[in-house]
């Protein structure tokens, strides 16, 4: 709950500037970077998707990966609780990608058996209860459907995440990982194995688990250069870090964030 009044409330207050679509919003350049670096990922799945493919954003905010999938011929729906995050993605979507407000936690949020790709980035690990979720999704899928979602990885948030600024922050995520803070959000980070066990546990047959966001939002965001993230030399530049740093032997288990690639089984 803290997480959805929190988004609320800021975008009563910045707008524009929370919407990563908006290309008037200061991090426009940066999101659509992390976005392009999680479809590298997860892009063996996603070429092997027929056109027309039925697909479900959830949790899918303005549409910033929706945008995506649509143009790529694929039957994208969306969902997300957000009735501002929702607004937003109407208007930037159209008529072709329908977008309700509604909480995928619920049952009777997402059609059953219904989806050949269901998309979840940043959003287990927001839910009070991540596993309940995971159930919600996996029962979306068809049998053999995929699921693509990422979660807050421990590692990288400890060295990275500003908000675990107190030395009781820091002691939760490294307790279990679970932290509320209050007025601000609710969070789970996960270790790689705890992702892959929240997708197994969830009725997934697990593909992988890559990190992602070691540069942009992660332990070397200092390496963005924001006034060249525009130029497509430097955005090179710092896909090729994220590519370096998911096999390197030691940086690899310091993402941001985890992407994970699961078939329903």
């Amino acid at each position: 709950m803290w997480n959805l009044l929190q988004a609320e409330h800021e975008w009563a207050l910045y707008g524009d500037a929370c919407d990563p679509l908006s290309p008037s919003a200061p991090e426009y350049a940066l999101k659509a970077l992390q976005r392009d670096i999680y479809l590298e990922i997860w892009s063996p799945v996603l070429s092997g998707l027929a056109a027309g493919a039925r697909v479900m954003a959830a949790g899918g905010g303005t549409g910033r990966f929706a945008q995506v999938l649509a143009r790529r011929g694929l039957r994208v729906e969306l969902v997300d609780a957000s009735p501002e995050a929702v607004r937003r993605a109407r208007r930037h979507l159209g008529e072709s990608v329908p977008a309700t407000v509604a909480d995928i936690s619920q049952p009777d949020t997402l059609a059953r058996a219904a989806y050949d790709l269901v998309l979840a980035v940043e959003v287990p690990c927001y839910a009070t209860d991540p596993s309940r979720v995971m159930r919600q999704l996996r029962a979306a899928l068809r049998a053999g459907g995929t699921l693509l979602f990422s979660v807050e990885a421990r590692p990288g948030a400890l060295l990275s995440d500003c908000d675990l600024s107190s030395p009781a922050a820091v002691q939760a995520v490294l307790d279990d990982g679970v932290i509320t803070l209050p007025g601000l959000k609710h969070v789970h980070y996960y270790t790689r194995e705890e992702a892959h066990e929240l997708a197994q546990e969830s009725g997934f047959s697990v593909l992988g688990v890559e990190g992602v966001c070691y540069v942009p939002d992660g332990p070397l965001g200092r390496l963005v250069d924001a006034a060249r993230l525009q130029d497509p030399s430097h955005a090179e530049e710092i896909r090729d870090i994220e590519r370096r740093c998911r096999s390197h032997p030691v940086l690899r288990d310091l993402p941001r964030a985890w992407a994970v690639a699961a078939v329903a089984a």
